[in-house]
C-alpha cells in the first residue's frame, strides 16, 4: 500500500512538471531560469529496521561482531532550483562499519553505494527560507563483508589460501522516497557564493524492488533475510551555489 501511494505521488509530481513546461502562459521567463550548485549531506536513520536488526542478531549468534547499529550515509548532490522547483542528483555512500583491528576475531561490515534523483515544488520561498516537498528514487547496491585478520604462518596461507579469504556478499534495491525539506538561506561568503544554505530533509525511504537473497561470486545464501532499508531518514548539510557568469541555466522549456 505504501509503495502504491509513493509511486502515485511521484507520477503526479512528474506530470505536474511536464504541464509546467508546456504551459507557456503559466510561467514567466524569471521562473524558467535554474541556478545550479552542489550539496553535501549527512543522512541518519531514525527508526529501527527489522531486516537490519535481524542480520545483526544472526551475526552475533554465529560468533561474528556485527556492523554498527546506525544506518548512516554521506550524500553528495548537484542541486538545481528555480523560484518554484528544486531537483537534486544524488550520490549516496552508506556505511555501518565499526572500526576494529583485532586479530583472529570475526567481524562484519556493511556498506552501500547508489545513485538517486529528487524533484519537488517549493511550498515557501522567502529571502530566508525554502520549504519544499522532495520526491524521488534511489538505486542502491550493498555489500556485506566478514573478515577476521587471521594470523597464520606463510606455509598455512600458501597451502590453503581459501581458508583466509574474507566473505563478500552482495544485494541491491530500488527505493522510493518522499518527505519535506527546509533550507535556511544564510548569505555566508557572498563574495564566493550566490547562495549558501543550511539544508535539512525528513524523508521516508521505501524499497519497491530488491535483488533477493544475498549472493557471492559462487553462492546464494538462503538463511539471511533480504536487506530492505525502509526507514525514516534525517538529512542535514549545506548547499552552495558558486558565483559564476554562467550560473543561470535554461530550464523548463
Amino acid at each position: 500500500m505504501k509503495s502504491k501511494i509513493l509511486l502515485s505521488a511521484l507520477l503526479l509530481m512528474l506530470s505536474g512538471s511536464v504541464f509546467a513546461q508546456t504551459d507557456s502562459t503559466a510561467v514567466t521567463p524569471a521562473t524558467k531560469k535554474y541556478t545550479s550548485g552542489f550539496a553535501v549531506f549527512a543522512e541518519f536513520g531514525l527508526l529501527s529496521n527489522n531486516s537490519f536488526t535481524d542480520m545483526r542478531k544472526q551475526l552475533k549468534l554465529l560468533g561474528t561482531e556485527p556492523f554498527g547499529s546506525l544506518m548512516s550515509s554521506i550524500v553528495l548532490a548537484k542541486r538545481m532550483e528555480s523560484d518554484r522547483w528544486i531537483s537534486e542528483h544524488r550520490l549516496i555512500l552508506m556505511n555501518s562499519t565499526k572500526p576494529n583491528n583485532e586479530v583472529d576475531k570475526k567481524r562484519a561490515s556493511l556498506w552501500g553505494v547508489g545513485l538517486g534523483f529528487n524533484f519537488g515544488p517549493k511550498l515557501v520561498n522567502t529571502p530566508k527560507w525554502n520549504v519544499f516537498i522532495p520526491i524521488g528514487v534511489d538505486a542502491m547496491f550493498y555489500k556485506l563483508g566478514i573478515k577476521s585478520n587471521y594470523s597464520a604462518s606463510l606455509t598455512k596461507v600458501i597451502s590453503s589460501p581459501a581458508s583466509y579469504q574474507a566473505v563478500k556478499l552482495y544485494t541491491g534495491s530500488l527505493n522510493l522516497n518522499a518527505g519535506i525539506g527546509v533550507d535556511y538561506k544564510t548569505g555566508i561568503m557572498p563574495k564566493h557564493f550566490d547562495k549558501f544554505y543550511i539544508s535539512s530533509k525528513l524523508a521516508y525511504h521505501l524499497p519497491v524492488v530488491t535483488t533477493g537473497q544475498w549472493r557471492g561470486e559462487n553462492v546464494q545464501v538462503t538463511d539471511v533475510d533480504t536487506f530492505k532499508p525502509n526507514q525514516l531518514y534525517l538529512s542535514i548539510g549545506i548547499v552552495m551555489t558558486p558565483k559564476s557568469k554562467h550560473g543561470k541555466w535554461g530550464g523548463m522549456n
